[in-house]
Formats: structure tokens, sequence, C-alpha cells
């Protein structure tokens, strides 16, 4: 499940994380929450394996300097897909 409605009463906060589990719950005691959705913390961990970001993920340095580093990787990594994903979008709505 990638995707789950404010109004769904299964969701935990290890689905979505706590800020789209409060506003479940808020909007579940009645309180005004702008209509919306979440994306699952699965949705985004699966975006990442498939557009080759886990690893850049899966070996943190312990260092600050190291960290920094691996933030540009991540960054560098991020932009690209970006780049990617523009291109495909500008290709299909010519098409």
């Amino acid at each position: 499940m990638y995707i789950v409605r404010y109004d769904d009463e299964s969701i935990t906060p290890s689905m979505v994380g706590s800020k789209g589990y409060y506003l479940t719950r808020l909007q579940g005691m009645g309180i005004m929450v702008p209509q919306g959705f979440i994306l699952t913390g699965r949705a985004f961990l699966d975006f990442l394996k498939a557009n080759g970001i886990v690893h850049i993920l899966s070996d943190m340095p312990d260092d600050i300097e190291g960290m920094r580093r691996k933030s540009n990787d991540v960054l560098e990594a991020f932009a690209k897909l970006l780049l990617i994903v523009g291109h495909q979008l500008k290709t299909k709505m010519v098409a």
C-alpha cells in the first residue's frame, strides 16, 4: 500500500510517520483537516530502491565531513532523477 486516506483507521505511525498518523487521529476526532492523502514509508523506500538511491543511504559515515559528502551524493542523485523525470514528462506532453 503506497497511498492511504486520512480516514483509514488501520494507519500506524510506522506506516506513515508521526505527522501523517496524527492528521488521521485529528480527523477522527472531528477536527477539520485539509483533504488529502498520505504516501507511506514503503512508497518512499520502494522509490529509493527503484531509482538506485537506497544504496547511497545504506552506508552512513560516522564523521561530520563524511555525512556532508554523503548528503551531497544524495542531492546529486535526486537532481539527476528530477532531470530524467522532467524530460520524460516533457516528452509525453509533446507527443
